[in-house]
């Protein structure tokens, strides 16, 4: 059997290949997954304009920072401690209010 010589492909073509598979994976990847928690609230705050006021830019700020400095856990993790299921406290008194004084 004889090879056939074919024209090497043209470096255009090439971008264009590499450019429609690029494209084609940051759509992938935006289409197929939904919001984290942090990513949801961040998008109602800018929505809603909150991330120009100045506690919002602190929460987005501080955010920034925790996320990117991760506690690290050592493995294999082991909780500490638990919740005990216990009855609610109940309290009761009683306030005796007379002409701008209290009295318990």
């Amino acid at each position: 059997m004889m090879a056939v010589n074919a024209p090497p492909p043209s470096p255009l073509r090439n971008l264009a290949v590499a450019f429609v598979l690029l494209a084609g994976c940051e759509q992938v990847v935006d289409s197929r997954r939904d919001l984290t928690p942090h990513e949801a609230y961040v998008a109602t705050m800018e929505d809603t304009g909150l991330d120009g006021s100045g506690l919002g830019r602190n929460w987005i700020e501080a955010a920034a920072v925790a996320l990117s400095i991760p506690l690290s856990v050592p493995l294999p993790y082991r909780e500490g401690g638990s919740l005990q299921r216990t009855p609610p406290l109940q309290s009761d008194s009683a306030w005796l209010f007379v002409a701008g004084r209290c009295w318990p």
